[in-house]
């Protein structure tokens, strides 16, 4: 068990990266944004776990980007949550 060095912004796998926006614009529309936030974190944190060791670097790359990638359509649609509010009242501001 070596350590390895550090992720860099060179070790981003860009397919990965594609194919999790991809799945996360698909998942947005499936499911709510409060369950999609909290797998996507869980993957690319998982994924920059593996990295750190020396004979999972390639997968840990690989599913770092991918989390990063369903992130990235997940956060915007709770961006969009936050500012209309939701409609079922969970983070809804305005008064009833």
């Amino acid at each position: 068990m070596s350590a390895a060095s550090s992720l860099e912004v060179e070790d981003l796998r860009w397919g990965w990266a594609l194919a999790g926006s991809v799945v996360g614009c698909g998942a947005v529309l499936v499911l709510t944004v409060l369950y999609l936030i909290p797998a996507a974190a869980a993957a690319g944190l998982t994924g920059l776990a593996m990295f750190h060791f020396a004979g999972h670097r390639t997968a840990g790359a690989r599913l770092a980007s991918f989390g990063l990638g369903v992130l990235i359509p997940a956060a915007a649609g709770a961006a969009m949550v936050g500012i209309k509010g939701d409609p079922r009242g969970i983070g809804c501001t305005t008064s009833r």
